[in-house]
């Protein structure tokens, strides 16, 4: 009977296991371990906040869609100072794209 060593690679969402037996010839095996949930990046979609945005003429939707942006990327900006303060704005910009 092998006797197994799991070891988890939690960064990789990765187990790696170590079997040593006569059939195995002491080899690593690689399988993917299964989230019991999924991750989710994005929030569900709000239908009433679609029906919302659809009404609105296309010059408010990219309007807003701008600011968005502009929000978003200040954020961005924002973190990337926090993160790298000696930096100047034009290597905080270049950072940024």
């Amino acid at each position: 009977m092998s006797q197994a060593r799991c070891e988890s690679l939690v960064a990789h969402n990765r187990v790696a296991c170590y079997n040593a037996g006569p059939k195995t010839h002491g080899r690593w095996s690689h399988r993917r371990s299964m989230p019991s949930e999924p991750r989710y990046r994005l929030d569900p979609i709000d239908p009433v906040q679609l029906r919302l945005l659809g009404r609105l003429p296309p010059q408010q939707r990219v309007s807003l869609m701008l600011e968005a942006r502009e929000l978003v990327v200040g954020l961005i900006r924002g973190r990337l100072r926090c993160q790298y303060p000696t930096l100047s704005t034009r290597a905080t910009n270049l950072k940024l794209l």
